[in-house]
């Protein structure tokens, strides 16, 4: 695991949330085609399907879907492995199992957002430092790896 770099660390862990995707593609909608809509779809899938095929499907779609497309493969490389099963290096056991959503993760980040809430000064100052703490932490991943966590 010492060998692996930070973006091979995620294709084994990381997956997209599909609710996310499917609201991030529904923006571009009326800015593609139907073919490059439904293209956009079939890289969050598991099933095995022609990527080349596909990606290019999407790259013919417009400058809006072109630069949706290269955000995937350049901006965010772990975007596509975390998208499509056949990049990732997540077990396909693993892959089938998790929930396609992180709408429970949504509910602890906001349960997360409460608890700075109704603190005496003491703890609103440690809450802010422990909030300072986890951001530079942030920021050094982005600026050493370019991962926004």
């Amino acid at each position: 695991l010492r060998s692996l770099g930070p973006y091979d660390h995620l294709k084994h862990c990381y997956r997209y949330c599909f609710a996310d995707v499917q609201r991030n593609v529904a923006t571009l909608r009326h800015a593609v085609t139907p073919e490059v809509y439904r293209a956009m779809f079939r890289l969050s899938s598991f099933e095995a399907h022609d990527l080349e095929a596909t990606l290019n499907i999407i790259r013919a779609g417009g400058w809006k879907a072109k630069a949706w497309l290269k955000d995937k493969i350049e901006g965010n490389k772990f975007a596509l492995p975390a998208l499509y099963f056949q990049k990732s290096l997540i077990p396909a056991d693993i892959w089938r199992a998790c929930p396609t959503t992180t709408n429970s993760n949504e509910q602890a980040h906001q349960n997360i957002n409460q608890d700075g809430t109704n603190l005496s000064v003491l703890g609103g100052i440690m809450h802010g430092r422990d909030y300072n703490d986890c951001m530079e932490a942030s920021i050094n991943i982005n600026n050493l790896y370019g991962i926004h966590t």
